[in-house]
């Protein structure tokens, strides 16, 4: 309910920015977006619940115990370049970073019942593959 007002807040507060120009109110659209904070908790959420990361964080609580977590970022949006997230999901310690997966869904399939059939993950090559056949690969 807090996430929801405060998405709320934001939506409201960014939709129209009011610029003085000329003695004129002019509007303009505000480049950010209303559904942005949305998205990225939609995506955090996919992405927290995937096999993978799930596995990877019980592995974590067997090594450091419970206080021990995963941390997923997403390190970029869909741009005129291109229509990805880019989400990187790994370890923040207290004394190093270490990334564990770097996934990539185009935004057009984030609100997708089967999100899953298109989540992409970069392979040892550093290219992006579709996780279903990622994970017939390292069975």
């Amino acid at each position: 309910m807090n996430k929801l007002f405060v998405s709320f807040f934001f939506a409201i507060h960014f939709i129209v920015v009011s610029t003085v120009t000329n003695g004129e109110m002019k509007a303009k659209k505000s480049l950010v977006k209303i559904d942005s904070v949305a998205d990225d908790s939609l995506i955090e959420r996919k992405i927290y619940y995937l096999r993978e990361v799930q596995n990877r964080l019980k592995h974590l609580h067997n090594l450091k115990g419970s206080k021990a977590n995963i941390s997923i970022t997403i390190t970029s949006r869909p741009s005129k370049s291109s229509a990805y997230y880019v989400i990187q999901v790994g370890y923040d310690g207290q004394l190093r970073y270490e990334v564990y997966y770097n996934f990539r869904i185009n935004k057009i399939y984030i609100y997708t019942n089967e999100i899953q059939k298109h989540i992409e993950i970069m392979d040892l090559d550093s290219k992006y593959i579709p996780l279903k056949q990622w994970r017939t690969i390292n069975k």
